[in-house]
């Protein structure tokens, strides 16, 4: 019998008992929109979270820290060996010590974390003023916090294009730890930019204003490399750590953030799966069901001249027609309530002035995943009656009835 013929006198079938196949589609829909539904909320979750901890251009940036116990330091021959590396396009070093600063109208100095950072390294960092803009590198200006500008009682309107007196001692020795070429300086700068940070009072002034005072080792570097791409990332973490130095990289949280989420996608999964198997049991009663009510109508397709494998794939082809359709009205529905549950979100949070996210996503491997999973059932659950009613002698049949 060909395939053709044996989907259509399945359909047939199914049409012939509409109220049966119906729920029996609805059982393995509500399977299929479950497990949709659950694992799309895994993964806009995952999503939100991954967004949350860095852009894509964070991705690209290596963080770069001495170790305590190593005898090499982050200094400018450090920074040429790594830029030697293949797949680098920039690295940028910073360096703090502890200061004072004060404008011309304050009596007093106020205490601060003075910062040395080229507005390079500010961008690696995500470091951006909210008011004013970015340092120029070879003139004496500064991008100061909120904390700063309280403590020293100047006012945020009036900040920008302030002269502000800096004191500070720096630490003019090739090793961080070494204190004995320590000079006083101090300088004027002008403040160009404001950051939201109303954390400790912290102040970024250009690296070259440092390096004029000959200031050669740094706390830190950021590297960033040309590609994203994670085996590239991991080729330059490996180069720079054998120069003794240790690195991170947001993709080391990504990679942990993605770990947890699989774990919540595999017991989300298992919710899924028991509203699956309540289906498949359902299909598997239909089936057996019908298999009871057709022992006639077998024995005579198998008197007609229907072979045994006839009989069994007309018995698989309507259990595939059934997951088919359950499947593909399960993945419709699960999309359909996340994407509503999204415009439903985003919608509130425009009316509330929050930013706006969408928690719900589906990517196309949880799709064909789905089907994958409803096709799997057809051919589970329609195996042993398919085997049963191919088995069936068609004269017993005709004489039972």
């Amino acid at each position: 019998m060909k395939l053709r013929i044996v989907f259509i006198l399945a359909l047939i079938n199914l049409w012939g008992r509409k109220l049966r196949s119906t729920l029996t589609i609805g059982g393995i829909a509500i399977g299929i929109a479950a497990i949709v539904f659950l694992l799309s909320l895994a993964y806009g979750l995952q999503n939100v979270i991954t967004k949350g901890i860095a852009d894509f251009q964070s991705y690209k940036v290596i963080d770069v820290n001495p170790i305590k116990s190593s005898a090499f330091h982050l200094n400018n021959g450090a920074i040429e060996k790594i830029k030697d590396f293949s797949n680098i396009k920039k690295v940028e070093g910073i360096t703090n010590f502890a200061g004072q600063a004060k404008t011309e109208e304050s009596d007093a100095y106020t205490e601060t974390v003075i910062y040395g950072a080229s507005r390079d390294y500010l961008a690696l960092a995500t470091v951006r003023p909210t008011k004013g803009q970015y340092y120029d590198d070879t003139k004496k200006e500064a991008i100061v916090n909120k904390s700063l500008l309280k403590l020293a009682n100047i006012s945020e309107d009036k900040a920008l294009g302030q002269q502000v007196k800096l004191s500070l001692e720096i630490n003019k020795s090739k090793a961080p730890n070494q204190k004995h070429e320590i000079e006083k300086v101090e300088d004027s700068v002008t403040i160009v930019g404001i950051l939201s940070d109303e954390g400790n009072p912290v102040m970024y002034l250009p690296m070259d204003f440092f390096r004029s005072k000959g200031v050669e080792v740094y706390q830190q570097l950021k590297v960033e490399a040309a590609s994203s791409d994670k085996e590239t990332i991991g080729n330059i973490r490996k180069n720079i750590e054998t120069l003794g130095f240790k690195t991170q990289s947001v993709l080391d949280t990504i990679s942990q953030v993605d770990q947890f989420f699989a774990i919540i996608r595999i017991i989300l999964s298992l919710f899924g799966l028991i509203a699956v198997i309540v289906a498949a049991l359902g299909m598997f009663n239909t089936l057996t069901v019908s298999l009871l009510e057709r022992t006639r109508e077998i024995g005579i397709m198998k008197v007609i001249g229907a072979s045994s494998k006839d009989v069994w794939t007309t018995f698989l082809a309507e259990s595939f027609i059934m997951s088919l359709i359950g499947g593909l009205f399960g993945i419709f529905v699960g999309w359909l309530i996340g994407f509503g549950l999204n415009m439903l979100l985003i919608n509130l949070a425009k009316s509330t002035g929050n930013e706006m996210v969408a928690i719900f996503y589906i990517p196309i491997n949880l799709m064909l995943l789905s089907m994958i999973v409803s096709v799997s059932l057809a051919f589970i659950t329609g195996f042993y009656p398919a085997m049963r009613a191919s088995k069936i002698s068609a004269l017993e049949a005709i004489r039972y009835e």
